[in-house]
């Protein structure tokens, strides 16, 4: 992660928590959630084992 980073995200236990920089629409926040949501769905299941 960067100062000039326009959002970010990280994983705590089994929570997703992200963050944009600064006041979005909401569409646009949506589309980043969805975004994001295939990211994950891209894991291995075995990646979510033991959290």
């Amino acid at each position: 992660m960067t100062a000039d980073a326009k959002m970010g995200w990280r994983l705590h236990q089994n929570q997703m928590i992200g963050w944009v920089k600064e006041r979005k629409p909401y569409e646009k926040v949506v589309g980043l959630a969805e975004v994001m949501a295939d990211v994950v769905a891209e894991f291995p299941e075995s990646a979510w084992t033991g959290l």
